[in-house]
């Protein structure tokens, strides 16, 4: 696409600075080529956005990074944006011009024989303070010094439509409305729960919420329709478990509890994502589904709650759920759940096989005729 001033939104880790200028290593043509980046280090974190703002630019039809523009870097401050979005919100961004983080950025692709530029990144000179940018959409950059290498020869030029927002929303580990969950006063639905309020868990007894919420998801049946909750009928996980239909997120987990999974991953409760179960019988997306709302619950700790009967987890802050959040939300549950940076994995209740093992084990239930979750915990095997 040809540049129309929307500005280009990316995360710090993509981008390293370094006070010296990029140089070749060996020369064209000659085996091990490529382009050298001394002492680059991070400018920011997966936390953290930033945004190029066009500045000056004698050719408005380019679509690449080229040097003969003028380019800025802003900073996002969530803190200004009570909606919490760096790509559909214009709170949070400074006006361009004013209070950039580097200035006069000045694309250099044709820096060391062409390796300035590529498919993925581009090196901008600082004329403004000093130094080199280097933007890489494909890397995510140490915040500890460190040297760079670039192989040649050059492969194509970073274009501007590379710069796109994420899905315009992610469900991670949800309940859906009138879920019920057990509580001091029994079994209570979902949406009536707030922060302070406290639930029985599977390993800890009762735990207060630290943080809940909820989320409209709508277009379900076109750019969202991977979102489409998982409906698990009553009894289809065990005898009366769900004792009531049960609909969830595609990546709420659920507990498993068999032979088959001792067998398979040496411990009988494992955690699966309700997408992974849809061959199993009265487990099925909500094909009909427009919209739904979807509620997020986090305790102190990655736990087990009973919901509707069958056991499920709370919400796992991982890194991958973590980006289904703005910056303001992301970082009071990073806050909440005592996380120091948004790539750190934190304990989870039970083992979390990958989807396709988790897979193997529904065909070999549906196979077998058994059931997903036996109703006591399961005996190790001998030998086990």
């Amino acid at each position: 696409m040809n540049y129309n001033g929307t500005p280009l939104v990316f995360t710090g880790d993509h981008l390293a600075h370094t006070a010296s200028q990029p140089t070749n290593i060996h020369n064209p043509g000659d085996p091990g080529f490529g382009m050298e980046v001394r002492d680059a280090s991070a400018v920011g974190t997966t936390a953290d956005f930033y945004r190029l703002v066009w500045v000056q630019n004698l050719n408005t039809t380019d679509t690449t990074f080229r040097n003969g523009q003028f380019w800025e870097i802003q900073k996002y401050d969530p803190s200004q944006d009570p909606g919490g979005d760096p790509y559909r919100n214009g709170a949070g961004w400074p006006q361009p011009g004013t209070s950039p983080v580097f200035s006069r950025l000045v694309p250099k692709n044709d820096l060391v024989a062409g390796m300035g530029a590529g498919t993925n990144h581009i090196v901008l000179e600082n004329q403004g303070s000093g130094g080199h940018l280097v933007l890489d959409l494909s890397r995510s950059f140490s915040a500890q010094p460190t040297n760079l290498f670039y192989p040649g020869p050059p492969e194509g030029q970073l274009g501007f439509d590379r710069f796109v927002a994420p899905p315009p929303v992610e469900a991670a580990h949800c309940f859906t409305p009138g879920t019920l969950i057990d509580t001091p006063r029994g079994p209570r639905p979902v949406e009536t729960l707030a922060a302070g309020d406290a639930v029985l868990t599977i390993d800890h007894g009762f735990q207060p919420i630290q943080w809940i919420a909820r989320r409209q998801v709508t277009d379900l049946g076109g750019r969202n329709a991977h979102l489409r909750p998982i409906r698990i009928a009553a009894g289809a996980l065990g005898p009366g478990v769900p004792q009531v239909d049960l609909t969830v997120s595609p990546q709420h987990r659920i507990l498993i509890r068999s032979r088959v999974a001792q067998a398979l991953f040496g411990t009988s409760e494992i955690l699966s994502a309700a997408k992974h179960l849809v061959a199993m019988p009265g487990i099925e997306v909500v094909e009909e589904a427009a919209e739904v709302t979807y509620i997020h619950m986090l305790l102190r700790r990655h736990e087990l709650v009973h919901s509707n009967g069958a056991v499920t987890e709370t919400m796992y802050p991982g890194p991958e759920a973590l980006k289904a959040y703005g910056p303001a939300a992301r970082a009071r549950i990073m806050h909440l759940a005592g996380m120091d940076n948004p790539d750190k994995h934190l304990p989870k209740a039970r083992l979390t096989p990958r989807g396709g093992q988790v897979r193997s084990l529904a065909q070999l239930h549906l196979r077998d005729h058994l059931p997903l979750v036996l109703p006591q915990p399961v005996p190790a095997l001998a030998g086990s």
